[in-house]
């Protein structure tokens, strides 16, 4: 079914109390109106008829509108105006006749119901004292600023034949601090009119519409004494008060990341709009204020906001709106803010621009200070707005120099080599890292073993917030710690940097990333290579740590090697020598040849067997060089191995 809201009075039973339009007192010549609503909490569209019979005999009531469909859920406002003509008391009802929306016409009366709502108005005039103002009756004071002061002025006439006394008094202390009446109580003579002053001013926002708490009291005195003859009558009020309503976008701040130290500056922008009803001023200054700023914003304030010092001041500087916001930029700290103030209208959204001039390597952080003129105090927006911080990190470029674990990750690290040599020999160092002397060595390498050199990769890392470019070379060794101790490396020549070569010569690497640079050796010969590695970080020679990583390069060439250490004897040649002597027919003799491996690599030797050619008819001889056969071993390297060859001479 329908429903019908309006004000009602509370009821002490449980019995559905009837909706109320109650329009009080109202004078002669005045309108008011009042609304009710009419909700469809059905589950199927209601059509709905106002009954208005009762209305015919009360010219002063107009109801609108009287008819209509609502959809399940839907809900209508019907106003109701009163229009005072003759002085009495009217108590009408409304009746409000509904049904389901295919009953059209509300036709089958028994699928129709009815709800009620009651009318309260009455009418009078003050018989003494006529009220002379606006048509309406009101005092409308419209919309007003929180703190601004408006004046409306009404008249009082005595009509009578002797002098009358008058007297204002606002009834509820709520409204009490908001109106100021002037003169609020006095005497006028029969004939004259008195001009009563109505001030409104408010610290708050208040909403009053024909409001009733302004009461006036006439009273005909008699030789000092009330003759018993009084009247009172309510002065209407509305007024709305509002403070100025910006909205900043972002809210908070604006951050503008980590930015390169060279670069050029960079810009940000946040908005300042107003979302209110009057224009207002602001102004935009560091933490700590500015005078000309400040004086700005109290300019623009309305004086009830104002304490009293700041309201002198004021009132010297030639009273509300004498000084105008600043407009230029505004330096803070590292920042410029422009416009660091102006004038926003109704509806208007303002631009402000924050530029960030980021130099050498720190964090700049700045608390800007956004002051509305006429704002609440207390509005989220006031509140971010005094402290909305502006935030940009200066950096330099770089890479990780000092965590060596993490650059030789694939390689071993030790301490120091120096140490390690005194334990094992040349030859037995693998690929890694000293720290002490801050070398990488390759070790002994076969020169001849990888065609385009053994390969080590490094790990070159950004930990910081912006990208880098780096870029690596091979340069000539310092004198840096050698192999042995106390050794200083030779710094080597153009044969040294030609045995390393790196890959690639450059790279970028975004924030908190890593890559990985190959670097080959291949020695030509059989010598110590001594050279540097660097990497160097584009524009990171601000700061040395962390804008070049260089260490050592070591490595030695080598080849196998193996030494006849007997026989001893040789040939004109130079060819080793196995003297066998005459050895009878059948008999067997051999002899050793010793071969030693002087080298620090293993060697690989092969043994060919002579191929023996005998005398005529020496089958034995024969039979001996044909079952030589080539045999091949692998020789430590360091030590010497005793061999019998398989050959028969056969003499």
């Amino acid at each position: 079914g329908g429903e019908a809201e309006a004000a009602a009075p509370p009821a002490a039973s449980d019995e559905p109390v009837p909706a109320v339009l109650d329009f009080d007192r109202l004078l002669l010549g005045r309108s008011e109106e009042r609304e009710f609503t009419i909700s469809n909490t059905s589950f199927v569209p209601v059509v709905w008829r106002l009954d208005l019979a009762e209305l015919d005999e009360c010219p002063e009531f107009q109801v609108k509108p009287t008819e209509g469909v609502l959809p399940v859920g839907g809900s209508a406002i019907v106003t109701c105006y009163f229009n005072t003509i003759d002085e009495q008391v009217r108590e009408p009802n409304l009746h409000i006749d509904f049904s389901d929306a295919e009953n059209e016409g509300l036709a089958v009366a028994t699928r129709v119901q009815r709800e009620s709502v009651a009318i309260k108005a009455e009418a009078y005039q003050i018989k003494y004292v006529n009220f002379e103002g606006d048509e309406t009756g009101c005092l409308d004071f419209g919309s007003q600023r929180v703190g601004a002061t408006d004046r409306q002025e009404m008249v009082l006439a005595n009509n009578g034949k002797y002098p009358v006394e008058f007297g204002f008094v606002v009834r509820k202390a709520a409204t009490r601090d908001l109106f100021t009446v002037e003169p609020a109580e006095g005497v006028i003579e029969p004939g004259d009119k008195a001009t009563i002053g109505v001030t409104f001013c408010s610290t708050r926002e208040v909403l009053l519409k024909d409001n009733k708490d302004i009461r006036c009291t006439i009273s005909e005195p008699h030789e000092g004494v009330c003759a018993g003859k009084f009247e009172t009558f309510d002065v209407s009020a509305s007024v709305k008060s509002s403070w100025s309503m910006f909205r900043l976008q972002p809210a908070r701040g604006v951050t503008f990341g980590a930015v390169k130290f060279n670069e050029e500056p960079r810009k940000r922008r946040f908005d300042i709009k107003n979302e209110g009803q009057f224009d207002f001023a602001f102004t935009v200054t560091g933490a700590d204020g500015d005078a000309d700023a400040t004086a700005a914003i109290v300019a623009h304030t309305p004086l009830a906001l104002l304490s009293e010092e700041q309201a002198a001041e004021l009132e010297a500087k030639g009273g509300a709106g004498a000084v105008a916001p600043p407009t230029g930029p505004r330096e803070v700290g590292k920042f410029v803010v422009e416009p660091s103030g102006g004038i926003v209208e109704p509806g208007q959204s303002v631009p402000i621009e924050v530029i960030f001039n980021p130099e050498g390597q720190a964090l700049y952080k700045e608390a800007l200070a956004i002051v509305v003129a006429g704002a609440d105090p207390t509005d989220m927006a006031a509140v971010n707005g005094s402290h909305f911080e502006v935030v940009g990190e200066s950096c330099y470029p770089a890479i990780n120099t000092t965590d060596f674990r993490q650059i030789f990750e694939e390689q071993m690290i030790i301490s120091s080599l120096a140490e390690a040599l005194q334990d094992k020999s040349e030859q037995d160092i693998r690929p890694c890292f000293a720290e002490e002397e801050k070398v990488f060595t390759y070790g002994s390498v076969v020169c001849s073993a990888h065609p385009k050199g053994i390969c080590e990769r490094f790990k070159i890392s950004n930990p910081n917030k912006i990208p880098c470019s780096v870029s690596f070379a091979i340069e000539a060794a310092d004198a840096m710690m050698g192999g042995k101790p106390g050794e200083v490396a030779d710094p080597g020549d153009a044969e040294d940097l030609a045995a390393y070569t790196v890959e690639p010569a450059s790279l970028d690497i975004a924030p908190h990333e890593q890559r990985q640079v190959c670097v080959y050796f291949k020695p030509t010969g059989m010598r110590k290579y001594s050279s540097r590695f660097v990497a160097t970080v584009t524009d990171g020679e601000n700061d040395p740590t962390t804008g070049s990583l260089s260490f050592g390069l070591m490595g030695r060439g080598t080849l196998p090697c193996v030494t006849v250490e007997s026989p001893l004897v040789r040939s004109e040649a130079g060819e080793t020598v196995l003297a066998f002597g005459r050895v009878h027919v059948g008999r067997r003799q051999e002899q050793t040849v010793t071969l030693a491996n002087d080298g620090i690599v293993p060697a690989t030797c092969l043994f060919d067997a002579p191929v023996l050619t005998s005398a005529a008819g020496d089958d034995a001889g024969a039979a001996a060089a044909a079952a030589a056969a080539e045999e091949k071993k692998p020789l430590p390297r360091g030590r010497g191995r005793r061999g019998s060859p398989p050959a028969t001479p056969s003499s």
